[in-house]
């Protein structure tokens, strides 16, 4: 499994044309809330998000998330160039891809 740091904007725009739908980001943040979170679950992470890639916008790469307040769609640029903290790229397997497992994910 390869994975990527893209909280640096640099090293995303060189990864960003290899991002599929159904990738995963894991988030580590720097945050108070963030470090709590590591604390309690145990985990090296405090979130995660997929990667979508909408047909409308074939240029932007957008993050979905579930928050308290529902499931939000953000540009990842947007994510990455405010976000204090690591995030680490997990391509989906091409199996997965090419099942159509990854699009059928991202809809709703």
């Amino acid at each position: 499994m390869t994975t990527a740091f893209i909280n640096d904007l640099s090293v995303y725009h060189s990864c960003r044309k290899k991002m599929r739908t159904g990738d995963l980001l894991q988030w580590r943040g720097n945050y108070t809330f963030s470090r709590i979170i590591r604390r309690h679950t145990g985990e090296a992470e405090n979130h995660s998000s997929m990667i979508v890639r909408l047909e409308q916008y074939p240029e932007r790469i957008f993050s979905i998330e579930a928050l308290r307040t529902g499931l939000h769609l953000w540009p990842l640029s947007t994510l990455l160039a405010r976000y204090d903290g690591d995030v680490n790229w997990y391509p989906i397997r091409d199996e997965y891809y090419q099942s159509g497992a990854a699009a059928d994910a991202a809809r709703w």
